[in-house]
């Protein structure tokens, strides 16, 4: 089944969640999806810093410590799923983005979209880059939640970035959450067609 762009991105922000720890995820038709922050412990997690993600790595790099706590509640879990596609926004775009390195290491690529991608990953190196080459990356232009961590800190994104630009309007969200420009209303108004 082929689904537009905006269409993943509406099922990413709808219902159906199943709950592993404070992490959420769903399998819908074939695609598996991550839920954006949802509560205190994700907004926590969203200020860690770097570390490993696996013991007794032979080619070691780094990703966002919190980031990798909340995929680790669910790696397991994941593993034994079938599903050839990954979606998420916001903080679950960063834990779509540990899926598929998971299982591009693994020797299965799969195609991924995140919408509203916090940098995950501190310094990847080239073969990080590589793995996640394909990785459809769409960023709202202006969304604050798209530029932290800070460059600055050594924290970069991975895959091919798509911007979205347009004129949209503030609709129910307020000033301050429609001025980041990372609100799902800005999304979906920048997805509209795609």
């Amino acid at each position: 089944m082929i689904l537009k762009v905006s269409e993943l991105f509406d099922t990413c922000n709808s219902g159906g969640w199943i709950t592993k720890g404070t992490t959420q995820y769903k399998l819908v038709d074939g695609t598996l999806y991550f839920q954006c922050s949802d509560g205190k412990e994700d907004w926590r997690r969203n200020f860690a810093f770097p570390a490993v993600p696996y013991k007794r790595m032979k080619n070691k790099f780094l990703v966002h410590a919190g980031f990798l706590s909340a995929w680790k509640e669910v790696r397991d879990e994941i593993a034994q799923l079938d599903f050839n596609r990954i979606v998420g926004y916001s903080h679950g775009a960063a834990l779509a983005l540990l899926a598929c390195e998971d299982r591009a290491y693994n020797g299965v690529n799969v195609p991924t979209f995140v919408f509203g991608c916090p940098r995950t990953f501190f310094m990847p190196p080239a073969r990080i880059r590589a793995l996640l080459a394909r990785v459809k990356r769409y960023t709202s232009d202006g969304d604050i939640v798209t530029k932290v961590p800070p460059a600055i800190l050594g924290f970069r994104h991975v895959g091919e970035n798509n911007l979205l630009k347009g004129k949209v309007k503030q609709g129910d969200d307020s000033w301050l959450v429609f001025l980041s420009r990372h609100s799902p209303s800005v999304y979906r108004q920048r997805l509209a067609g795609r």
